[in-house]
């Protein structure tokens, strides 16, 4: 039922939590890609880095609508992975944003970020076609399955055009590898409706 989903949902992230030794309390930043001519700053993303972790950050996310995910390419974003989770190490937990405008390239991501530092994946809704919720599910599981590292869903429907339902979430909170929600809607009365579906 969708209630025993929502239920089993929340366990699976209090689950996650604990992995990492992250209290409930935990503050996620988002981090901003900084750029030069073009290309990524290393430097002083690294500074960035440093600074927020110094402020007392658990985890940050690489690649969500804050760092601009859609501006790099799917290189790019790979190999920042690579630099920024060298550079933390195992400082805080690093989510990375692995929204893509093809299913496969999200998966292709996954596993990158999988097997290369990241703790978590924070995945968008694909968006340019529209997406049925039968396809939106599909593309959801699949990048799960792919997945060695807990997947968060990502609501962002004034970036991606797509708003994920309470009733699509309760859904998607059955695949089992999806561990946690980003709800960018604004819709405050949401946080208190999904509860109890």
């Amino acid at each position: 039922s969708p209630a025993s989903d929502i239920l089993v949902f929340y366990v699976k992230l209090a689950e996650y939590q604990r992995s990492l030794r992250i209290p409930s309390s935990a503050s996620q930043a988002a981090a901003s890609s900084p750029s030069f001519e073009g290309a990524i700053d290393f430097d002083r993303w690294k500074l960035h880095l440093d600074e927020a972790i110094a402020a007392g950050v658990s985890g940050v996310t690489l690649f969500g609508s804050t760092g601009a995910n859609g501006y790099f390419t799917e290189a790019e974003k790979t190999e920042a992975l690579e630099l920024m989770a060298k550079h933390i190490g195992k400082r805080i937990a690093i989510m990375m944003g692995i929204g893509a405008m093809t299913t496969a390239e999200s998966v292709r991501l996954a596993r990158h970020a999988s097997a290369n530092g990241a703790d978590a994946v924070l995945v968008v809704p694909l968006n340019y076609w529209a997406p049925t919720d039968r396809e939106i599910f599909r593309h959801y599981e699949t990048v799960a399955a792919a997945s060695a590292v807990p997947v968060w869903l990502y609501n962002n429907p004034g970036c991606a055009g797509i708003d994920l339902t309470p009733s699509m979430i309760a859904k998607l909170a059955a695949i089992p590898n999806v561990v946690g929600m980003k709800d960018s809607s604004g819709d405050l009365p949401r946080a208190l409706t999904i509860p109890v579906l």
